[in-house]
């Protein structure tokens, strides 16, 4: 659950930091479908823990606290038939079960917040152990650049492996030069690209 509502926060970020390129490539659609999927699976794994929370958490409690006492009221009763029971015995023992299951019912409503922390905090020890390294230069490396060229030949592309956004595109940008304006046939519009 901790993680969709991670993913669910991102996508919900991401869209509203880049919603003029997902407007500009029509994207509205599928990020929209993204969106409400893992909407949906956070709000099944939502509900699937307030389901176990409610089957063994409070009602566990409930039925070991009514079956303390029930344990304590058939002693007494049992002992009723013999000798007299005071009522404020009764009326302490009931108090002292209540007593002891108290604070096991205020651990139970709290233990969603600690199942959160724990989760939080794998994860983020996850990230702090993280062997990976950012990327180096190789010591052995010489060479210089001394001149660049920008070309790219018959370049095409789709954010879903159908839709083409970028289709057939060939240009070169010579050391020193900008592409003056750049014809991009996207999805049917006009060139989008000016310099």
């Amino acid at each position: 659950m901790r993680e969709r509502l991670s993913e669910l926060n991102t996508k919900l970020n991401e869209s509203i930091e880049g919603i003029q390129i997902i407007q500009q490539f029509r994207q509205e659609h599928r990020i929209s479908d993204e969106f409400e999927e893992i909407n949906s699976d956070y709000l099944r794994s939502r509900r699937m823990m307030i389901r176990t929370n409610s089957v063994f958490l409070g009602s566990m409690i409930s039925f070991l606290y009514s079956l303390a006492l029930v344990v304590v009221l058939a002693a007494f009763g049992v002992t009723s038939l013999h000798s007299f029971v005071a009522a404020g015995m009764v009326y302490a023992f009931t108090t002292y079960v209540q007593n002891f299951f108290n604070p096991m019912t205020n651990m139970m409503d709290n233990l969603t917040f600690l199942q959160d922390g724990v989760v939080a905090g794998s994860r983020i020890f996850h990230i702090l152990d993280s062997k990976e390294y950012a990327p180096a230069q190789n010591p052995g490396a010489h060479a210089v650049m001394q001149q660049g060229k920008i070309e790219f030949r018959h370049v095409s592309f789709a954010y879903d492996g159908e839709h083409e956004i970028l289709h057939d595109i060939s240009f070169v940008a010579n050391p020193g030069e900008t592409v003056p304006w750049l014809d991009i046939p996207v999805a049917g519009r006009a060139p989008l690209l000016t310099s």
